[in-house]
């Protein structure tokens, strides 16, 4: 069975290569330009979501008015990493950004000791990140 991966970037080129290259290395991919799309499909995709691959700088909150009495808010990547967590207890995330760890501190920004993927990155790097962090999981929920 396919692990499955949720990739959440406001850049529709990187999302775009980051959905290519884990289609082709057999994951089942689940993409998001935002962070209202993403906990939407945190909230109804039906199976496991085994990893996150979120945007550090996603666009600032805004609120976006729907039709119903609520609105989808959109928040920070690393804000919405945590959200994620929350719905899914056994998803892992890896963050990434063009800017430095220290540089997104610096505005704010807290990665922690969540992993890290300086962007920009090869394809093979995407692969090895995401591979060495889904194996962790295995070790950890086997442990």
């Amino acid at each position: 069975m396919a692990q499955t991966i949720l990739v959440v970037d406001d850049d529709a080129d990187v999302l775009h290569l980051c959905v290519q290259t884990l289609t082709r290395q057999g994951f089942t991919v689940l993409e998001a330009p935002g962070s209202a799309e993403a906990m939407q499909i945190c909230s109804t995709h039906i199976g496991m979501i085994h990893l996150a691959l979120v945007d550090a700088m996603l666009d600032p909150a805004v609120f976006q008015l729907r039709s119903e009495k609520r609105s989808n808010i959109r928040v920070p990547g690393h804000i919405l990493a945590r959200g994620l967590i929350e719905k899914r207890k056994a998803l892992r995330v890896i963050m990434m950004s063009a800017s430095s760890k220290a540089d997104l501190k610096k505005n704010g920004i807290e990665v922690g000791d969540i992993p890290f993927l300086k962007k920009p990155f090869s394809r093979e790097k995407l692969l090895a990140t995401i591979r060495q962090e889904l194996e962790r999981r295995r070790f950890r929920v086997a442990s």
